[in-house]
């Protein structure tokens, strides 16, 4: 398993989008659904429909798409909702972000991360199979775009800041997750470049 950290507003979540449709790419929401037939995002407004209701995306390109993804049933209030499991089918890259929150007037970017497997549980052959090189080559493409930010290093973990982030950051946004003191030195560097 391959994961990448980061912190994305709205605009950089929609740059990445972007990248994954001009790629020929596709997502697909991981939410509760009345029927099992998932919602595939293939434009940026289909994407603006989830942006604030689904964390977790399902990255998708035929080119690495070997199977159907698979689906789970849960009962809530005493009503039936389908939703995909994770890993199986597929392969797909795995997209979380919790996004922005406003809380007593401050912003806060929360913690996500894009995970690439090396392998997924292929239905048709009942065993874990090796992800495509297809998938791990759209992979570092989007790292390469997560990447254009800024790192922010506690410990051992790294962070990456995207660049329309730090422009809310700068107008006083908070990271979610990540110890104050270690983002103050940053934001206080950023603001004596600017």
């Amino acid at each position: 398993m391959a994961q990448v950290d980061f912190y994305l507003d709205l605009k950089d979540k929609i740059d990445l989008i972007s990248l994954v449709l001009e790629e020929g790419g596709y997502a697909v929401p991981a939410i509760h659904y009345e029927a099992p037939i998932y919602h595939e995002i293939r434009c940026i407004d289909d994407y603006l429909l989830y942006a604030n209701t689904s964390v977790l995306l399902f990255i998708v390109h035929d080119s690495y798409f070997k199977e159907q993804l698979v689906w789970e049933t849960i009962d809530k209030e005493r009503k039936q909702f389908y939703y995909l499991r994770q890993r199986v089918g597929g392969p797909t890259i795995d997209f979380y972000s919790p996004g922005v929150i406003e809380k007593n007037g401050t912003r806060f970017v929360g913690q996500g991360n894009i995970t690439y497997y090396t392998s997924y549980q292929s239905p048709s052959a009942g065993k874990n199979t090796e992800a495509p090189e297809a998938q791990k080559i759209l992979y570092k493409k989007l790292l390469k775009q997560i990447k254009n930010g800024l790192a922010l290093k506690n410990g051992k973990r790294t962070y990456w800041v995207g660049k329309n982030t730090l422009v809310s950051l700068t107008a006083g946004g908070k990271l979610m997750n990540v110890g104050d003191d270690l983002f103050d030195g940053f934001l206080h560097f950023i603001k004596e470049n600017r």
